[in-house]
């Protein structure tokens, strides 16, 4: 019965906006041609909700993933992102087209006011920002995104692919607030260092994956994303130096930092500061390098990270 009413919903508001919309509907996904839509207008948008769970009508409400810029060619993937997580989302795909062009206001208003509400009508969603989640890949999404994000009432789960920090605002007034990073070392760091600044928590708020892969699948962990709190407090580090014994003139050793969760998810942690006795090393977040600097002596440099009181500790050797 809920499927004739949103079909029907759907032709009325194709004859509202001129344009009459097509639902094309497949196992695990339903796919909207030319949503209709009175901020974008006319041009073709494409919608794709794909379904946690094979059956329709679902048997119980589920949170919410928005993707700017998923469609349905990328099925496969996102079934095999489901097939694998233990949470189980609606993930709404959103292919602008034309409107690629249209001004940030104005793509931010759809998904706000006309979007959200209308998958919250027709679906079992679970309402509230902390169901909600937006999923951001891209540099030509940096401005949306910052947009989108200071609308507290409407997400608070984040993922954020190749996105530099672009007049983003974290002002998340003790709102529930979690951030998956993946992307280049280099802006990794300092979106690390604007959200620890910001006193949010590693695990708890955000955690980082350095990645040189533009690919969804490579990254979106649902179950990071959706958890409980006090499943993704950091439990413990990891890591390692290599090589282990460098020139004191010429050398240079590469650190790689890991945080597992209390859920199991293991993840990038870029130390923004490391403490070293003796202070013979210099390190770069940035690049990951240890150099050691003008006047170091030959011996055992000892290096401590720490993540919400749990540290890790490796060790160097300076030699001729």
């Amino acid at each position: 019965m809920k499927k004739i009413l949103v079909l029907l919903l759907i032709l009325l508001s194709g004859w509202a906006f001129g344009a009459e919309p097509l639902l094309v509907i497949k196992p695990f996904r339903e796919t909207f041609l030319n949503f209709p839509s009175d901020t974008l207008g006319k041009d073709a948008l494409v919608v794709t909700v794909f379904l946690p769970e094979e059956k329709v009508p679902l048997r119980k409400d589920y949170p919410v993933l928005y993707v700017l810029g998923l469609g349905p060619k990328q099925a496969e993937e996102i079934k095999k992102i489901q097939d694998n997580s233990a949470q189980k989302i609606l993930l709404v795909g959103i292919e602008l087209g034309d409107n690629a062009q249209a001004g940030v206001q104005e793509i931010s208003t759809f998904i706000s006011r006309e979007l959200v509400p209308y998958m919250d009508a027709n679906y079992l969603t679970i309402e509230g920002a902390n169901h909600r989640g937006l999923a951001v890949c891209g540099a030509e999404y940096a401005e949306l995104a910052a947009e989108l994000l200071q609308k507290k009432e409407l997400f608070s789960r984040y993922l954020f692919l190749n996105l530099p920090l672009k007049n983003i605002s974290l002002n998340q007034d003790n709102m529930p607030l979690r951030i998956l990073l993946a992307g280049d070392r280099e802006p990794l760091t300092v979106w690390q260092e604007t959200l620890e600044d910001k006193g949010l928590l590693y695990g708890n708020n955000f955690v980082t994956k350095i990645t040189k892969e533009d690919s969804l699948s490579s990254v979106l962990d649902i179950d990071y994303l959706f958890s409980e709190e006090v499943s993704v407090q950091v439990k413990k580090l990891s890591g390692s130096v290599y090589p282990q014994a460098v020139s004191m003139k010429t050398g240079k050793a590469y650190l790689s930092v890991y945080a597992l969760l209390a859920n199991g998810s293991l993840y990038d942690y870029i130390p923004l500061s490391l403490r070293m006795s003796p202070p013979y090393l210099s390190w770069s977040a940035s690049s990951g390098e240890l150099t050691p600097i003008s006047g170091a002596e030959r011996g055992k440099v000892k290096i401590r990270v720490f993540v919400d009181k749990i540290d890790f500790g490796a060790k160097i050797s300076l030699k001729k």
